[in-house]
């Protein structure tokens, strides 16, 4: 049972690049393996490699994590 609320694929992956160095390697090295791990639809992959800072979907994402974002520190 999860405690506290559960966040979307992307804003996980979004919360989880900026607060785990280890897991932003991962990315960096391979970004279609973790965001395969974390279950984003093809849309959601594109956008998130696209790094289009005005992207609905990450502004929406974003405001769903908690705390600042190393990885991408622009949302």
């Amino acid at each position: 049972m999860a405690i506290g609320p559960v966040l979307p694929p992307l804003a996980k992956l979004l919360h989880d690049l900026g607060n785990d160095p280890a897991l932003s390697a991962r990315y960096a090295a391979n970004p279609d393996t973790v965001t395969q791990e974390y279950g984003l639809p093809p849309e959601h992959v594109a956008v998130v490699k696209s790094g289009d800072k005005s992207a609905r979907l990450l502004r929406g994402a974003a405001s769903q994590r908690k705390g600042p974002s190393t990885f991408y520190p622009f949302l």
